[in-house]
């Protein structure tokens, strides 16, 4: 087999092989982009739910303080 190419298809080659690895790395870059973006949203709502269960927390040992004053002073206010 011969396997010289004549100047043209070098030249071509020269110049699409590294567009091709550009865009090999473009797509990629994307990709992880899109990956970080989704871990960070997912992180967002996590803190969010974190601070509503922690003012649920709160809440509930609120209600406990209230409860144990009533059974202890028997007083409505």
């Amino acid at each position: 087999m011969n396997y010289k190419m004549n100047l043209r298809k070098r030249i071509l080659a020269g110049y699409l092989l590294p567009l091709l690895l550009m865009l090999g790395v473009a797509l990629a870059v994307y990709w992880n982009t899109q990956t970080l973006q989704q871990i960070s949203d997912s992180f967002g709502r996590s803190q969010l739910v974190l601070q509503h269960v922690r003012g649920v927390h709160r809440d509930l040992i609120a209600v406990q303080r209230s409860t144990r004053g009533y059974i202890l002073l028997k007083n409505d206010a």
